[in-house]
């Protein structure tokens, strides 16, 4: 149901955006040794999760439709 299949992206989302910013403030501290090749794996994993918050936002924005299309007798 539509419930709890908002509830699922929800909790998900909550989840990537946790991730995202332990990212964010990884990107903020520089250790001694850190390299350029450091930078683009924080990059990389900020860009990946970035991309998921925006594909679970559009999720959630459109999970009504999603539930109606899915639901028996709908027009395909």
């Amino acid at each position: 149901d539509e419930d709890t299949l908002r509830g699922y992206f929800t909790s998900r989302r909550e989840a990537l955006a946790s991730r995202a910013a332990f990212f964010a403030r990884e990107r903020e501290r520089a250790w001694p040794d850190q390299t350029v090749a450091d930078d683009l794996i924080i990059e990389h994993a900020i860009t990946r999760i970035e991309a998921e918050l925006r594909w679970h936002d559009l999720v959630l924005d459109r999970i009504g439709k999603l539930v109606a299309d899915q639901a028996p007798g709908a027009d395909r």
